[in-house]
């Protein structure tokens, strides 16, 4: 399936016009309420919506927005000096004090400001899905707009194919949230697994990146039953369920301690490359006979199966 999102990405030189902060009437004074911070940021995430949805009409593709993320401002310089007067004031006027000379100050930059052909920059990364039936295309990317809610650009930040049954827990993983208990903060376990599995993705292909998050996800699913995101318990559950599912006709089964292969690299760094050990199991065969088998098993350093060689 090709990557159906990067025909919404502009290639426009980026503008910026004048930013509009003076509300002008014809008649006498007149009352316009302040825009609340939180419903601008609503508007703008509507406004994303909006575009990515007209784009997408003659696609044929459903589109799901998913969630935001925090919203970056990008301002000009002036703004910027306008905001530190205004702090300094805020915070003179806590302790009960006026400058004069200041109030010129920031009416002098409130000017320049105003005449700034700059203008303020809203980013906004916006997560969702194109695409039905069993496979999903999620996506990540930046949104840039200014006030007027125009887009003016767009960055892909990340796109991956997973199976549909999957957005939960790629939902949990793109937020860094607990699954082993749902409800809860993620525990420093937690924590470190995101950070291990995730630290090698930008050392991957397109190729190789998609199956590695699927893998990930499937080591969280793991994790959440068994309970535990320790290396061995991963690797002793990963291996029952390599030769048995969920079966329960398992009578006896029997790991040697788990070794780990390591090497030393140029800086005199120890790694870990993989983890082997040897499996043996007893089940139930035909007639109700035992059947009994040993295995030389193989994984990598994100416990991904090398070899399993019957013994």
């Amino acid at each position: 399936m090709p990557n159906t999102f990067r025909f919404l990405i502009l290639s426009h030189p980026r503008y910026f016009p004048l930013l509009a902060l003076v509300f002008v009437t014809s008649c006498g004074l007149k009352y316009v309420p302040v825009e609340s911070p939180q419903s601008f940021e609503q508007r703008r995430h509507d406004a994303v919506e909006k575009y990515v949805t007209s784009q997408l009409a003659s696609e044929n593709l459903p589109y799901t927005s998913i969630a935001f993320g925090e919203s970056q401002v990008i301002k000009p310089i002036s703004y910027k000096l306008l905001d530190s007067l205004y702090l300094l004031k805020y915070n003179l006027e806590n302790q009960g004090r006026f400058d004069k000379e200041l109030e010129q100050r920031i009416e002098n930059y409130r000017i320049i400001a105003l005449n700034d052909t700059n203008q303020v920059l809203y980013i906004e990364n916006h997560i969702f899905t194109l695409g039905k039936g069993d496979t999903l295309e999620f996506y990540s990317a930046l949104f840039q707009m200014e006030k007027d809610l125009e887009i003016d650009d767009i960055v892909l930040q990340e796109s991956v194919f997973l199976p549909a049954k999957y957005k939960k827990a790629y939902l949990s993983y793109l937020f860094e949230e607990a699954f082993i208990l749902p409800d809860y903060a993620p525990t420093q376990e937690e924590i470190k697994f995101y950070s291990y599995y995730k630290n090698v993705l930008p050392s991957l292909s397109k190729a190789e990146k998609d199956p590695f998050i699927l893998h990930t996800l499937t080591l969280m699913q793991l994790a959440a039953r068994i309970k535990s995101t320790s290396t061995s318990a991963l690797l002793k559950a990963q291996t029952t369920d390599l030769f048995h599912g969920k079966s329960y006709a398992i009578k006896n089964e029997l790991f040697s301690p788990i070794l780990e292969n390591s090497e030393v690299n140029s800086l005199n760094e120890q790694t870990i490359t993989g983890y082997t050990f040897t499996y043996s199991c007893t089940t139930n065969g035909a007639n109700s006979l035992s059947e009994s088998a040993s295995y030389s098993m193989e994984y990598d350093a994100y416990l991904r199966l090398k070899k399993a060689v019957k013994l």
